[in-house]
């Protein structure tokens, strides 16, 4: 299986096929780093100057066609989509124009709402077919932004980006927790507690991605069991509450004692995230979105402050390296 791991950001440049004096195939581009996500590692064609993304900044350097993705790449089979969907399209659609589409389908979502059909298995749901509703108040929340988003909203985020990350090899590295089964007041503790314990045990993945809604507020959870880490986000700077925290330390603390018997039992270590604060009362969600997507995109394990970082600069391109 190939891997991709994301070392830098940059642009392509135009040119010939010379580059530092050195000819290249038509599958190399020229490209000029300008965000290093990873400074030790070693660029593809290296040069008596340049060995590594570190040195590369504010200079080009040759890069693999295959290995440089655009930002925005909306290239059909970039795209993650369900071959087996078929949800007709209204008529004089502007495929440029994504808001006027959901406004032409809310019409049709008034009378019925959209059944999805999935695999719950990719976030550890035991009934492997599950299904969500998008109702037409989901997309009116989308359309007018001015409200909370609803959970049928996240877990449709959630497929979308678990199949995304597929294209990208990374099932391996990531996983995702089930809205509704991270719900932990006082009396769901037992069960939140039991999801995560068989889920993480199961999947044995180094990242686990988990929106969390409490307090009509959306915040993301990060566990990362292997380091024996959890990292949170909270669009209002706020701490996390005593049940999902005491409910993670127990799981966690269980599992580090599963995978090192001969390590002492220790809470993990908690890292909150400063992000940038919402200014009203609704963004929560699309925040979480966007954190995952960032994690996804930048193949993010353990440098959290990059999630924070909007990688979405329009010609902007995700340079890899492959291993």
């Amino acid at each position: 299986m190939v891997h991709l791991r994301l070392v830098a950001m940059g642009k392509i440049m135009e040119g010939d096929s010379i580059i530092h004096t050195v000819a290249y195939a038509d599958d190399v581009v020229r490209v000029s780093v300008e965000t290093v996500i990873d400074p030790e590692a070693e660029v593809p064609y290296a040069t008596s100057e340049i060995q590594y993304v570190k040195q590369a900044v504010n200079t080009f350097v040759a890069w693999p066609t295959h290995l440089v993705k655009a930002v925005l790449d909306e290239h059909p089979q970039r795209i993650p989509h369900n071959e087996d969907a078929h949800v007709p399209k209204p008529a004089n659609v502007n495929a440029d124009d994504p808001l006027r589409e959901l406004m032409k389908y809310s019409f049709d979502l008034y009378d019925k709402p959209l059944q999805i059909t999935f695999d719950g298995r990719f976030l550890g749901i035991v009934d492997a077919s599950t299904s969500i509703f998008i109702t037409y108040s989901d997309v009116i929340e989308i359309i007018a932004g001015d409200k909370s988003l609803n959970i049928s909203v996240i877990q449709l985020w959630l497929m979308y980006i678990h199949e995304w990350s597929q294209i990208f090899s990374q099932g391996f590295m990531y996983a995702f927790l089930e809205p509704q089964s991270l719900v932990c007041s006082k009396d769901r503790r037992s069960e939140c507690e039991q999801y995560l314990e068989r889920w993480l045990k199961e999947s044995d993945r180094e990242v686990y991605i988990g929106p969390y809604f409490h307090q009509e507020h959306w915040q993301l959870i990060i566990l990362c069991p292997r380091q024996h880490v959890v990292v949170w986000f909270c669009s209002l700077r706020r701490k996390p509450d005593m049940h999902i925290k005491a409910t993670i330390n127990s799981v966690m603390t269980k599992l580090k004692k599963t995978l090192s018997p001969e390590t002492k039992a220790v809470a993990p270590k908690w890292i909150e995230v400063k992000s940038h604060v919402q200014t009203g009362c609704y963004e929560c969600g699309y925040y979480i979105m966007h954190w995952i997507w960032n994690i996804i995109a930048s193949d993010i394990k353990s440098d959290w402050s990059m999630v924070c970082i909007n990688f979405s600069t329009i010609g902007t391109e995700f340079l890899y390296l492959q291993y």
